[in-house]
């Protein structure tokens, strides 16, 4: 994570949690089992603390919609997952219930991370006023736009330099060919931020396009779905003695990649479905056929896209002053962004990209290579 990123972060999480305040939704829960523990037995003190856990129940599942995926995950290489800990509503009621008669112990808990939240929202509030005063500037703000933006695992490139750009040419083609299907025009997408750590860039699209890729990757993982279910029970025939692991791969390998056709087939027809002209429709459609494809293979192997307004909109405005079927939209689907972990097996052979460039080396090594003294095939 560059700093860029890392201050974006600070500011989207404080902004999130002003708006949800679960810190003193926090405080408002220990003060009300603290009353409890000093009257165990009083019916308004127990109806206190029910109100209360179930206001920070609430909050939480707000929490649950609004944080996206890729937010948690740089939560946790800042170091501060604590602050939005999954579960956590759960675990303060599993820990009442298993101390029902020793409400003090629930008490302790939820100070103990409520003073861990507060040392990790000071620490970000101490930094954010660094930056403020030493004017550090981030990025050109680009309104009316959002951001795409493709993690690349070094797996796929194999940390050549020549591997890395065709995969950015592979990504331009298929943001393009998206473009033009969804929207009939084309775009000349504009870099934002670049970060090396794990390989991500990030295009800046307008808000209906990145809305429209949104659907992409929507549609791509919610297929992605059916096909863990039959690697699943792939996984589980494979167990069984009287297959082999050839017919096994020959059956289940088949069928995965025949329901991935199905749907590819469909996608790609349901995006051009609006393109006018015949023959250029049959060529996205042929062109988002096989990128769509080659998306799924990469999805396999551990990329991942995350789609957010330039800046990130700040989550403490009143969605009532911010009036914009289009933010909401584009806040919703990045919400809903939860991609698989990498398989260790891929079934989908990669290629395109930096699949593409290793099969030319390949074969321009195979040339050069001398052949065997008295080998004259």
């Amino acid at each position: 994570m560059n700093l860029t990123t890392a201050i974006e972060t600070m500011r989207y999480v404080l902004a999130l949690e002003a708006r949800l305040d679960i810190k003193n939704t926090l405080q408002k829960t220990i003060e009300s089992i603290s009353v409890l523990v000093s009257s165990p037995a009083d019916a308004g003190s127990q109806q206190n603390v029910r109100a209360a856990l179930d206001n920070l129940a609430n909050r939480w599942r707000i929490l649950g919609e609004s944080l996206s995926e890729a937010n948690a995950e740089r939560l946790k290489e800042l170091g501060a997952e604590e602050l939005f800990p999954v579960g956590l509503y759960d675990s303060i009621v599993d820990h009442f219930n298993a101390n029902i008669a020793t409400p003090a112990v629930t008490q302790h808990y939820v100070q103990q991370v409520s003073d861990r939240r507060k040392e990790i929202l000071m620490g970000f509030e101490a930094v954010l006023e660094v930056a403020d005063n030493r004017g550090w500037e981030f990025e050109e703000k680009l309104e009316g736009s959002a951001e795409v933006g493709f993690t690349i695992p070094r797996a796929i490139f194999d940390n050549k330099l020549k591997g890395f750009t065709k995969e950015l040419d592979w990504i331009n083609r298929l943001m393009t060919h998206v473009t033009e299907a969804t929207t009939g025009g084309h775009e000349e997408f504009q870099i934002t931020r670049l970060s090396t750590t794990d390989p991500t860039v990030f295009l800046a699209t307008p808000y209906g396009v990145a809305i429209a890729f949104g659907g992409v990757v929507t549609w791509a993982l919610n297929a992605w779905k059916t096909f863990e279910e039959i690697r699943k029970i792939r996984a589980e025939t494979a167990k069984h003695a009287s297959f082999s692991a050839d017919e096994v791969d020959a059956f289940f390998g088949s069928k995965i990649k025949q329901q991935i056709d199905i749907e590819i087939d469909a996608k790609a027809s349901e995006l051009t479905a609006k393109i006018g002209d015949e023959g250029r429709r049959n060529e996205l459609h042929t062109g988002l056929s096989m990128l769509l494809h080659q998306f799924m293979q990469r999805v396999e192997r551990g990329m991942t896209v995350e789609i957010r307004l330039i800046g990130q909109q700040d989550p403490s405005e009143d969605a009532d002053e911010t009036e914009d079927p289009q933010k909401d939209e584009l806040h919703a689907i990045a919400a809903s962004l939860k991609f698989p972990e990498p398989s260790a097996v891929p079934v989908l052979q990669l290629t395109g990209g930096a699949a593409e460039a290793a099969d030319r080396a390949a074969k321009r090594t195979s040339r050069n290579t001398p052949k065997p003294p008295g080998n004259t095939a």
